[in-house]
């Protein structure tokens, strides 16, 4: 069978697009790789100093709590009968950060930070009157509070506070010196006193004690170390960074304008989206196909990592939102308060919206955009799906790079650290990676598959249609430390309309892969670039990890489609 030369040149074309586009995905993880991970770690000149662990940062503060020269100064226990708590979580100073990254301080703040740091673990020290308290009170003797650097492992503040008054310590031979005591304290901390400088005493009683450090500017910011004092008992000892006012005020309105955007038009849009969908599914549940094997194991798949990360996170949050130890029961009442939630969210919202979403698609031109289990070809689709999805994460990457470069220059984008959502504070942080999966099953299968369906039954043009929802998508990632606050819903607007693209040109699976290898990369590249091997080794199991699930699908596709034709090619038994 000879080939024509229009054939020959239709394939030469073929084969020079691919040429292109895979030359354009390679040269994306390039970028993506060389200018946000090697420069930012250059041009920060820091050490590769490997992060301590929170079981460390414990241990560092017991030692602390346990040096007789610390000992001296803090109250002791009041009951011999009193059980300890003892955990650690990230904290940092996000105003701070966030005034450094503004100001474009950072040098200027490396000579402080390993004294007074915006990053540190938090451990709480928490003597209780009973093991397991009533969920309607906390009681406590005292709740300590030692701040530890990440990396040095050294001790960089402290507080305690307490339900009963501390005694009074009589059997010190010093002088109760307020000027004293502080300065025998900032030398146990670190610090000379020919860096400080005195403030004069606010009251009498000496209990609030503060010190300049002249030397310590960052840009406008002025670092003071406060003591508190009571019945010569150390309260507090914390370095404490005044930022501007001015700045101070910008972040608050850029949050305040954050918070509206997310509740009105992420939070109020998802509530109004998701309740079409149950009306959709109702109106219409004669035509549409309940009980699609693919759609539920696309909800299980996702509310199971959904409900995994409730129990991962829930502990850390509070920790984080309300500097104490949640009791045990208060902890066990929010993880089932917040699964039952994530159940009807990420379980009956989501399917209703696959189950809409499919059915809508189906009476379009573009009827074959979520091809099944049931399809014949389902497996082979699969596999050219996932390696388009590999080749479209490379221009995902690039694409984001260059939005980032852009918005650095034209918009004076800053960013600022954040405690509430880091995976640092999860209790299991290598399962973090996994939320990606929930991402591309949740995000693609609700706001690309059901929500532009939607809007594309009223509105002809698909590309028009996609505008609203991808709107609705780009700002529910507005409350990320990123400003000014509509950095990363510019930024979500192009990258959606590329998942659209995607979509409409390749299908549903090409989307959810491309999404899927995206986030993956993103939260797995702490793991890639770790400084352990055990790290890096996750890091690749978690990346080649999609590539096993597709080809374990294909081959179960396949032996069932070959038991099919086996079953049908017999002929029928005899009589």
């Amino acid at each position: 069978m000879s080939i024509s030369s229009s054939d020959y040149s239709h394939h030469s074309k073929a084969r020079k697009r691919l040429g292109v586009w895979i030359a354009i995905s390679v040269l994306g993880f390039i970028s993506f790789v060389l200018f946000q991970i090697i420069l930012p770690s250059v041009k920060s000149n820091e050490a590769a100093e490997k992060r301590i662990s929170e079981q460390q940062a414990i241990q560092r503060a017991e030692k602390f709590l346990l040096q007789p020269e610390i000992a001296a100064f803090i109250q002791p226990p009041t009951k011999m009968s009193t059980t300890k708590r003892i955990e650690a979580y990230y904290h940092t100073n996000d105003e701070l950060s966030g005034y450094i990254s503004h100001s474009g301080t950072e040098n200027t703040y490396r000579s402080w930070e390993k004294k007074a740091p915006y990053d540190m673990y938090r451990v709480l020290v928490l003597e209780q009157e009973h093991s397991d308290p009533l969920l309607s009170s906390f009681p406590y003797e005292r709740l300590t509070k030692i701040d530890i650097h990440m990396k040095t492992g050294q001790v960089v503040g402290f507080q305690t506070e307490s339900n009963g008054s501390p005694p009074d310590q009589d059997n010190r031979t010093e002088p109760n010196d307020p000027w004293k005591q502080s300065d025998q304290i900032l030398r146990l901390f670190g610090w000379s006193t020919e860096q400080v400088k005195r403030v004069p005493l606010a009251s009498e009683d000496g209990n609030s004690v503060y010190y300049e450090v002249p030397r310590a500017a960052v840009g406008e910011a002025r670092l003071e170390l406060q003591l508190e004092w009571k019945n010569r008992s150390l309260l507090q000892m914390l370095p404490s960074w005044e930022i501007p006012s001015s700045y101070s005020t910008l972040i608050a309105q850029q949050r305040a304008s954050a918070e509206r955007i997310h509740n009105i038009v992420y939070v109020g849009m998802s509530l109004l989206l998701s309740i079409a969908s149950i009306i959709i599914t109702v109106l219409y549940r004669k035509p549409i196909a309940f009980r699609s094997r693919t759609l539920i194991l696309l909800t299980v798949i996702s509310c199971s990592i959904s409900l995994v990360h409730v129990w991962n996170m829930t502990e850390g949050y509070f920790m984080v939102s309300e500097h104490q130890l949640l009791p045990e029961k208060n902890l066990q009442t929010a993880i089932i308060i917040q699964a039952v939630i994530t159940l009807i969210q990420a379980g009956l919202a989501l399917y209703f919206s696959l189950v809409a979403g499919r059915w809508m698609w189906r009476q379009t031109k573009f009827n074959n955009i979520m091809p099944g289990w049931s399809d014949e070809n389902f497996g082979e689709h699969l596999v050219q799906a996932f390696w388009r999805g590999i080749g479209w994460t490379g221009i995902l990457l690039g694409a984001q790079t260059l939005i980032f470069s852009i918005m650095e220059k034209g918009l004076d984008t800053w960013v600022s650290t954040e405690a509430l959502n880091s995976p640092i504070n999860l209790h299991a942080p290598v399962l973090f990676p996994l939320l990606a999966w929930v991402a591309a099953i949740s995000e693609e299968g609700f706001f690309r598959l059901f929500a532009i369906g939607l809007f594309h039954r009223f509105i002809r043009n698909v590309w028009i249609a996609s505008l609203i929802p991808t709107f609705v998508w780009a700002a529910g990632h507005v409350m990320y430390p990123i400003y000014p606050f509509y950095s990363r819903p510019v930024e979500l607007m192009i990258i959606g309309m590329l998942f659209v693209w995607m979509m409409l040109k390749h299908g549903f699976w090409t989307a959810v892969v491309a999404h899927l290898m995206f986030d993956t990369v993103l939260m797995a590249i702490g793991f890639l670039f770790g400084t352990d091997w055990t790290d890096v080794l996750i890091g690749v199991a978690y990346i080649l990890f999609p590539l096993v699930v597709v080809y374990g699908l294909r081959y179960l596709h396949s032996n069932r489609k070959q038991a099919a034709q086996m079953a049908y090619s017999q002929p029928p038994p005899s009589s």
